[in-house]
C-alpha cells in the first residue's frame, strides 16, 4: 500500500488494490512529506512545524509537542526515517531535527541559521548528508557530532539527495543540475544531461538498478547504477 499526505493535514491510504481511506489526521496545517517504519509506526511533517506520528498503522494520528521552532518560519519539508526508530526532518531556518523514538521527541542537531534545508539522506553508520539552498551540502559522518562541507559545483538550490549505499549517492535540484558522489559526499561531480528544468526529487529504484529523477514541465532523468550515463526526457510536453 501507499500512505499520502497533503493539503489541510489530509493523509490517505491507498491500498494495493487501488482503495483510497481516508486517515484521521490531528491537524489542519499542509503536510508536506510522510515516511513509516516496519510494523505500523509513522510520522508526517508540514508547515508550521507540524509533526504528526502514528503507531497503529494509522488508525489514529497525535501531535507532536515540544518540536523545536524558529520565531521566523517553520515549514519543515521532508522527513527522512532509519533503523530504530530515528527520524531527521528538514525545513526552513536551517530546520535539522532529530528523533531517535519513532518521532515522539525532536532535538535540533544544528543551530538555527538562515538557510532552508531540503532533503537528508541517512547512511548505514550513522552518517549523514544533508542538501539545502544556494547548492549547499553539509555531511556528518557521526550522525550530527561533527560536521564537513563539502566544495560543490553549483549554486543552485539542491531539492533531493539518495544515496544506494554508504558511499554512492545522486542529488538533484534546480536548473536541471545532478550531482553524484562516491566517497559518502565528500566531493561531487556534476553529471550532464539535456533537460535543465527543475528537478525536485531523485530514487533509487533498487529493482532495476537505476536512477530515477523528476520535475517540473514533467521532466525526467535517469541512469545505471554507475550514475554516469545521463538520459532525460519530458512525461508529455502539455506537462505543465
Amino acid at each position: 500500500g501507499v500512505w499520502v499526505a497533503g493539503s489541510g493535514g489530509k493523509i490517505l491510504a491507498v491500498d494495493n488494490q487501488g482503495r483510497v481511506r481516508p486517515m484521521a489526521s490531528a491537524t489542519q496545517q499542509t503536510l508536506q512529506d510522510i515516511a513509516i517504519w516496519e510494523g505500523g509506526r509513522g510520522v508526517a511533517v508540514g508547515n508550521e512545524g507540524a509533526v504528526l506520528i502514528t503507531s497503529n498503522g494509522g488508525q489514529s494520528w497525535s501531535a507532536v509537542d515540544g518540536v523545536p521552532r524558529s520565531a521566523v518560519a517553520n515549514k519543515l519539508t521532508r522527513v527522512r526515517v532509519g533503523a530504530d526508530g530515528q527520524a531527521v526532518a528538514t525545513g526552513e531556518m536551517g530546520a535539522l531535527l532529530f528523533s531517535k523514538d519513532y518521532g515522539a521527541t525532536w532535538s535540533r542537531l544544528r543551530d538555527e541559521e538562515d538557510v532552508a534545508w531540503n532533503d537528508v539522506a541517512l547512511l548505514p553508520g550513522g552518517g549523514l548528508v544533508v542538501v539545502g539552498e544556494f547548492g549547499r551540502i553539509l555531511v556528518s559522518p557521526d550522525g550530527g557530532g561533527t560536521w564537513h562541507t563539502p566544495k560543490v559545483p553549483v549554486e543552485s538550490s539542491l531539492m533531493s539527495v539518495v544515496f544506494r549505499n554508504a558511499t554512492d549517492g545522486v542529488a538533484v535540484g534546480l536548473e536541471g543540475v545532478v550531482l553524484t558522489t562516491r566517497d559518502g559526499g565528500r566531493n561531487w561531480q556534476q553529471e550532464k544531461q539535456g533537460n535543465h528544468s527543475h528537478l525536485f526529487d531523485v530514487a533509487w529504484d533498487a529493482a532495476n538498478q537505476r536512477w530515477l529523477g523528476v520535475g517540473a514541465l514533467g521532466a525526467w532523468v535517469r541512469a545505471g547504477s554507475d550514475a554516469t550515463d545521463w538520459q532525460s526526457g519530458q512525461l508529455d510536453e502539455r506537462d505543465l
